[in-house]
């Protein structure tokens, strides 16, 4: 794929992937006979919630005053709700701009609803590219508001 087309492939495919191939079936498939889910799980678990507090404290620094973030108990996702309505779409376009990709709330849900929320991945981005975008995509919100 043409170097110009892969971030925003890249970036697409992130929040659209639902499901896995079949290589990587047979992939994880070895992976686990191996024996190597545990040691891979005790390197994983500290970095992604070191990962989530730098979220979870940029967060509360940049979002709208008034936005719940979840701590998880684990995992590299963090679900943000907005203290008040925000047109979403505008938002994800300025985002996408600014080379930053959520996921919105709403296509999260089987019926509709009328939330403000966002789904948010500490894991893909390095540390400083996490905190740099949760802190501009927070001036972006506060911007909607």
């Amino acid at each position: 794929m043409p170097g110009t087309l892969y971030e925003d492939f890249a970036a697409r495919k992130c929040q659209q992937d639902l499901h896995s191939a079949v290589v990587s079936e047979v992939a994880l498939r070895e992976f686990l006979a191996a024996g190597a889910l545990d040691p891979h799980l005790a390197k994983l678990r500290p970095r992604n919630a070191h990962r989530r507090a730098l979220a979870l404290e940029a967060i509360a620094r940049a979002f709208p005053k008034g936005t719940r973030a979840n701590p998880p108990r684990g995992g590299y996702m963090l679900w943000a709700e907005l203290p008040r309505a925000v047109d979403l779409a505008e938002v994800r376009e300025t985002a996408r701009q600014e080379r930053i990709v959520f996921g919105a709330g709403p296509v999260f849900y089987t019926e509709p609803q009328p939330t403000s929320s966002l789904r948010l991945n500490c894991a893909k981005a390095s540390e400083e590219e996490l905190v740099s975008g949760l802190e501009t995509l927070g001036a972006i919100l506060c911007a909607a508001e």
